[in-house]
């Protein structure tokens, strides 16, 4: 009985943080910003529930412009650059007033948030797991995360899990935090691609299936898409290219990435072309860097895992500061590595480093910080995965 009683119980646990996170989005005042980065999301599951494609923004426009009487070329829509099943796996925003649903979208983020800290701290110590909890609002990324309504904690949450089930060797869990990495695709496609190269090396029974389990899911994930626009095979990337053309990413003013800090501190009026040329000459050299260690990666997922994220964080030119909340995941790891109280106690230095610039200087300072703390996790990450021995990833049946 312990098998349907615990299936019982978790039922019972969900349906009621869900009755509970919607009571509270709903009749709970509170003075969350709408007019952010949510809005995105949530003008998307509207045009879902008025059964407009998410990537027709004249539709929404138009619907937009009949509904409030507003002349059309005073009409906003911001782009939503995700992909279908983002919005279709949102798509109840859409039915709610959009300050109830802001907060929603709020306690969605807490609760992946927390399962996040759940899945990487699942074989740790009782103690050091219940503080894991706290630690994150300390860190900077997490605050602008959750305060703006951004879209990383499915990526956050993907890596998360992909540690655990590959650690574990889970296979259902494998193919459900590969899918989390694909609805933020320009910062999780590359490490969902480390991912499948690192299935693929390897030959033992788990890692074909594993293959097969997240090849499944994206199938899956496109199918559904098709609910939402069929088809989004087109449209979305043209409305990628679109979104490109047509915001600031075009000049990308306000990245946080390292490209974009190098191109323009030694370039006078740099262009994306050129931060996008920084950060594939920074992707070279990381990889002639790493690639000393290939070997070790492949037999060791988490640091390949943790080296995917890093180098992602170091090379994309289009990155503000809450998409380093990914550096999470390798604080997380060197806690587990790290042997003596001199390198935790320059962890946890290094961890609230970015929280106090930020609080005392403005992000003119803050933001660099979280370049310099991405280097020196790289830094720590190369030199534990040179020098540990790599995990068992001997084949067995999952």
């Amino acid at each position: 009985m312990k098998g349907p009683l615990k299936v019982i119980l978790s039922v019972l646990i969900i349906v009621l943080l869900t009755t509970a996170m919607l009571a509270i989005a709903l009749y709970v005042p509170n003075s969350l910003h709408t007019n952010s980065d949510f809005l995105a999301i949530y003008d998307a599951d509207l045009r879902l529930i008025e059964r407009i494609k998410p990537y027709d923004y004249q539709g929404q426009i138009h619907l937009i412009a009949e509904q409030t009487n507003t002349p059309i070329e005073n009409v906003y829509v911001p782009q939503f650059p995700y992909p279908p099943w983002f919005a279709l796996s949102t798509f109840y925003l859409g039915l709610l007033p959009i300050q109830s649903a802001a907060t929603l979208w709020f306690e969605i983020n807490l609760v992946m948030l927390f399962l996040t800290v759940w899945f990487l701290g699942a074989d740790w110590h009782p103690r050091l797991r219940l503080f894991s909890f706290l630690a994150p609002f300390f860190f900077i990324p997490v605050i602008g995360t959750l305060g703006v309504g951004q879209y990383d904690f499915p990526v956050l949450l993907g890596s998360a899990i992909l540690i655990h089930a590959i650690r574990h060797r889970r296979l259902a869990l494998t193919s459900i935090g590969a899918a989390l990495l694909t609805f933020k695709p320009h910062i999780g496609i590359p490490i969902f691609l480390a991912v499948l190269l690192y299935f693929f090396l390897l030959h033992d029974l788990f890692s074909r299936r594993a293959l097969v389990w997240i090849l499944g899911g994206m199938a899956f994930l496109c199918f559904t898409g098709l609910i939402a626009d069929p088809l989004w095979m087109i449209d979305y990337p043209l409305s990628f290219v679109t979104y490109q053309a047509g915001a600031d990413i075009a000049g990308c003013i306000a990245c946080d990435s390292l490209p974009s800090w190098l191109a323009t501190h030694f370039i006078p009026n740099s262009t994306l072309s050129q931060m996008t040329l920084a950060g594939v000459t920074l992707f070279v050299i990381l990889i002639l860097i790493f690639g000393t260690i290939c070997s070790r990666l492949l037999k060791s997922p988490d640091y390949l895992l943790n080296v995917s994220i890093l180098i992602v964080l170091l090379v994309n030119p289009h990155l503000y500061n809450y998409d380093f909340i990914l550096l999470l995941i390798p604080f997380a790891l060197l806690t587990e590595v790290s042997s003596s109280w001199l390198e935790r106690i320059g962890l946890i230095i290094l961890y609230l480093f970015p929280f106090f610039a930020i609080t005392l200087f403005g992000r003119s300072i803050g933001d660099p910080s979280l370049l310099f703390v991405t280097l020196l996790l790289a830094l720590l990450i190369f030199i534990h995965a040179r020098n540990t021995p790599p995990l068992d990833v001997s084949p067995h049946a999952a």
